[in-house]
């Protein structure tokens, strides 16, 4: 169970802190608002490799994913997890639990 969670330059969000989550939780807000952000931000921290990326993309419609041939571009397929699309100052997404404290 999730107790807090931070998210950092993910998508729409610049700066997040969610402290006390409960059991149970309704996210509401209307269109375009981040309540899809937010859900992807758990489902990507929750996940132990890149590829969780690439589900995120399928969830949201991008099945198709293709694989550039210059190192440079890599950061093009990316982007639109980033907050305003700037992939030079990363992103974080944390979250703290009831078992292991983080993740």
């Amino acid at each position: 169970m999730i107790r807090s969670l931070e998210i950092e330059r993910f998508r729409c969000f610049n700066s997040v802190k969610l402290d006390d989550v409960r059991k149970f939780n309704v996210i509401t807000g209307p269109n375009g608002s981040g309540k899809t952000a937010l859900l992807e931000a758990l489902f990507v921290a929750g996940g132990n490799t890149a590829e969780i990326y690439l589900r995120a993309n399928i969830w949201r419609g991008k099945e198709e994913f293709p694989i550039p041939q210059i190192g440079s571009q890599m950061g093009n397929l990316l982007e639109d997890y980033f907050y305003q699309f700037d992939v030079t100052k990363g992103l974080r997404v944390w979250f703290l639990d009831n078992q292991i404290g983080g993740a």
